[in-house]
């Protein structure tokens, strides 16, 4: 069978180091700190964000507590802000705990002329304590009512859906209705994890393989999970705390535990084996904070590194007719990256390539593929990558590939076709 050239992406996405990303020591019960980005003045209906002021009307968002405030709290952890109403100044302090209260003007000195600003660990740490306090309510208004936790602002209904293409899809069920794929699974109890492991996650009907091509990588770095799911253990109430970042900032998104399944009572689009929730759940927050399911269809591997890990990835372009093109350099750059442990990912699709020249070799256009590793033996014309198909649907072959060269890269690392996982030359890559 003849190989084709340029059989896979032209787009290499290196996320700088993930355990670079900065968790917060905040002293609160770590399965209910969050953030919570923005809220709807009740006077003018403006959608305001990061600050307890409507920007309209003035108004104060009034936040209350039915514990009162640790005592002794430390004077850091209290914001000021500044405002203007009748050409005359307020200040409104909140505390760590989201309290709110008008301050007169001389308790802070005639010094204050202007808003003062929130460095973004500030801003983090105080809409940690807020979400605190709203899972905390939801939690206990639902045990007392014994009810179940439904998100009116993504409705299990059609239009969280976003398209009509899913609308055959119109059964919702809570997570404990669910039925696994695997009849070994149903024995477990759900999780939001337990032992995580790339192999574990499926893809379903939705085209978002930009994000789901990143779960598995977050999937093997224990510390970035714990940071997105807030809520550490399964509860009855069905509500969860996912913290995702969007253009910059940390947010925290509350989703509740309803999700499409088919009439099988199997669910729809991304799951993960042995009933772990972090996977359908992170999925569900970032269909919630981009407004429907239907709106994570396509995108750029790239943003689905930023959104998970809070930093900007370097682009590496692939196109061999540009001059700047340095196979060695890049080659060079891959293996420090993965000795690294870096998050690296890859995208089909590039420098006009045809559908039948991908069909052909039996891998999906315009398809993004995690990479695993790379490895080289015996000089350049040894040079491997190991990818890792999301859909796990690539049946990638390739004549140079003989049996003695995969029994030495399956030294390297273990991964499997079983897995959505391929070996594939450097020269058959670029």
């Amino acid at each position: 069978m003849e190989i084709l050239q340029s059989p896979i992406a032209k787009a290499l996405a290196l996320s700088i180091r993930s355990l670079a990303v900065d968790v917060p020591k905040i002293n609160i019960d770590p399965s209910l700190s969050a953030i919570i980005d923005q809220w709807w003045c009740p006077i003018c209906s403006l959608q305001t964000e990061d600050a307890p002021l409507c920007q309209m009307c003035q108004r104060i968002l009034v936040e209350s507590a039915e514990d009162p405030p640790n005592e002794g709290q430390s004077k850091s952890n209290v914001f000021c802000y500044e405002y203007e109403q009748n050409n005359e100044a307020h200040i409104v302090e909140c505390d760590a705990r989201g309290h709110l209260k008008h301050v007169p003007n001389n308790d802070h000195g005639p010094g204050l002329k202007t808003l003062l600003s929130l460095t973004v660990r500030d801003r983090r740490h105080n809409h940690e304590s807020k979400a605190e306090i709203i899972f905390q309510r939801i939690i206990k208004y639902c045990k007392q009512n014994k009810k179940s936790f439904v998100d009116e602002r993504f409705p299990p209904s059609s239009q969280s859906l976003g398209t009509d293409s899913f609308h055959q899809y119109s059964q919702w069920l809570r997570i404990s209705e669910v039925t696994p794929l695997s009849h070994d699974d149903q024995k477990l109890p759900w999780t939001i994890f337990s032992d995580p492991k790339p192999s574990d996650i499926q893809q379903g009907a939705l085209g978002n393989c930009w994000l789901v091509a990143v779960i598995p990588l977050i999937s093997e770095q224990p510390r970035l999970l714990k940071h997105i799911l807030l809520t550490k253990d399964y509860n009855k109430e069905g509500v969860y705390l996912v913290r995702i970042c969007h253009n910059g900032l940390w947010k925290t998104i509350i989703v509740d535990d309803f999700f499409p399944c088919t009439k099988h009572n199997h669910l729809v689009f991304t799951q993960a084996k042995r009933r772990q929730l972090y996977v359908p759940l992170i999925e569900k927050a970032c269909a919630k904070l981009f407004g429907s399911y239907a709106a994570l269809q396509g995108g750029d591997m790239r943003e689905g590194l930023q959104l998970l890990t809070g930093v900007p990835c370097e682009y590496i372009d692939l196109d061999s007719s540009k001059d700047t093109f340095d196979s060695n350099s890049i080659w060079t750059k891959l293996l420090t990256s993965c000795a690294a442990k870096l998050l690296i990912g890859t995208s089909s699709g590039g420098n006009g390539v045809s559908s039948e020249e991908y069909a052909h070799v039996r891998i999906h256009k315009n398809h993004a593929f995690s990479i695993l590793c790379a490895n080289e033996f015996g000089g350049a014309k040894n040079r491997f990558v190991l990818v890792r198909d999301p859909h796990s649907h690539s049946d990638y072959r390739e004549g140079a590939m003989t049996q003695n060269i995969l029994t030495q890269l399956k030294s390297v690392n273990s991964a499997d076709r079983s897995t959505g996982a391929f070996w594939i030359s450097w020269d058959r890559f670029l």
